[in-house]
């Protein structure tokens, strides 16, 4: 079974499309001509991440964590701060890879996300 994901002349600055088997959004870009296709879920709380084409950064809108668009490495430091009488220490995760074939101009994920 394939997923149809997009369509490549869609594929301007970044498509989020939300895929139900998988029960994730995706975000697809394209960077320096080459396609990547991530979770478009922040790890760290939940929040969208958008492509950020300035900075050439995935970032989260919430918090502004930022990741590395070709590995999806989270590139912000770890966070440690005191909650009440507690010290908390945050340690930020990657995001989700997916792979992905093109075929006839359209972008499908590989049939073995499950």
């Amino acid at each position: 079974m394939k997923i149809e994901i997009c369509d490549l002349k869609d594929l301007n600055l970044y498509v989020t499309k939300f895929v139900k088997e998988l029960r994730d959004e995706l975000i697809i870009y394209k960077l320096n001509g080459e396609i990547f296709v991530k979770s478009s879920i922040c790890p760290h709380f939940g929040g969208e991440i958008y492509f950020c084409k300035n900075k050439k950064k995935l970032r989260c809108k919430w918090h502004d964590w930022t990741y590395c668009p070709k590995t999806g490495k989270c590139e912000t430091y770890n966070i440690k701060t005191n909650v009440r009488n507690y010290q908390v220490s945050t340690y930020p995760k990657d995001l989700k890879n997916y792979d992905f074939f093109i075929e006839n101009n359209k972008l499908y994920l590989n049939n073995d996300f499950t």
